[in-house]
């Protein structure tokens, strides 16, 4: 009786450790980080960054960079044959600036602005809270702040009025205001960061804000000093003109076409880049779908299905003259495939450009 009774005493207890044990669900998460445990070193803290960087592709979408593009004299998108390109009349009323709230195309660009400056706020505020430090630790910061005024330049550029907002836990909408307000931020964000910054593009760097980058924007943005605020800036336009020129590791390409090249890294005219990578960027602005017609597959060996959407304001290409090498990055006229026959429409049209 006594060993029964110890034996109900066991397994009394062990359903009581049992059960205890059943009541702690708190459990070890593997597949997030905390943000207060991740920034172990300054490499973690560069990748982190990384994600601004990557944020930019979006720029080459059709529905930002060619919206941007279709609102200008130099280009349109025609309502085609067969009823190709219609989009319920976005492009036709772009081009003509019929701006109203259902145009898609306009809440993309806002977006792509806004998410842009909100992740800039965000890692701004990550690296705040890090207590991992190193002596490059405010360049990195730095680069932020300049992509964040690069997107505000954006957006007075492109909506006027704007709100302005560099606080990532902030939890009140914020406030719109004038050009002017975000004209200022502008200006001293990048008075007060390009010094951190290295000063031109190199193999080191690429597609990484610079010196040159920060004191360009600075040129752009005081030579829309007089539209956006009133003001002539001419003189401040031509001091930053002047700062990235005497950097005197830039200059013109003596071959027009080299620029935009495949691979264009070791130009050196391009003072800031977007990075294209087929297996780690593959997000790509297909120029060549946009613009071509599906015949011009033949021509140039292209694979995919090309849109024939976009194309130049004849005005516009009437500019150049005729002997301007920049001519030739344009197509015109009746077109032909690979061999030189004909491009046919029809049994009695050529596609022409």
């Amino acid at each position: 009786m006594k060993t029964l009774h110890k034996i109900h005493i066991l397994v009394i207890l062990f359903f009581c450790v049992f059960a205890q044990s059943c009541t702690n669900l708190d459990e070890k998460i593997y597949s997030t980080v905390p943000a207060d445990e991740f920034f172990k070193n300054e490499n973690e803290m560069i990748m982190n960054v990384g994600r601004a960087y990557t944020h930019l592709t979006s720029y080459l979408s059709p529905f930002i960079w060619g919206s941007l593009l279709i609102c200008t004299d130099e280009a349109i998108c025609p309502y085609r044959e067969t009823n190709l390109w219609w989009d319920n009349g976005v492009w036709v009323a772009l081009h003509k600036h019929n701006f109203n709230p259902q145009l898609g195309n306009l809440n993309d660009c806002w977006s792509f602005i806004f998410d842009g400056i909100t992740l800039c706020n965000q890692i701004l505020y990550q690296m705040d809270e890090s207590s991992v430090d190193f002596p490059t630790k405010k360049n990195l910061a730095a680069e932020v702040k300049i992509l964040r005024a690069w997107l505000y330049l954006n957006a007075i550029d492109w909506y006027g009025n704007v709100p302005l907002s560099i606080d990532f836990i902030e939890k009140d909408l914020p406030n719109q205001v004038g050009r002017l307000e975000v004209f200022n931020f502008i200006e001293s964000e990048i008075n007060e960061n390009v010094s951190f910054l290295d000063e031109v593009p190199t193999s080191k760097n690429y597609g990484r804000v610079t010196q040159a980058m920060a004191y360009t924007m600075l040129a752009k943005l005081y030579l829309n000093a007089k539209e956006w605020i009133g003001n002539d800036m001419w003189k401040e336009t031509s001091e930053a003109c002047d700062k990235v020129i005497n950097f005197n590791k830039l200059s013109l390409e003596s071959d027009y076409f080299a620029n935009f090249k495949v691979n264009s890294e070791g130009s050196k005219e391009n003072i800031f880049v977007m990075p294209i990578n087929n297996i780690y960027a593959p997000f790509t602005m297909k120029f060549h779908q946009l613009s071509l017609h599906t015949l011009s597959q033949k021509t140039f060996g292209i694979v995919d299905f090309c849109w024939d959407g976009f194309c130049g304001m004849e005005d516009n290409y009437n500019l150049y003259t005729s002997n301007d090498v920049r001519k030739k990055s344009w197509l015109e006229g009746p077109q032909y495939d690979v061999a030189g026959n004909p491009l046919m429409l029809s049994p009695t049209r050529q596609l022409n450009y």
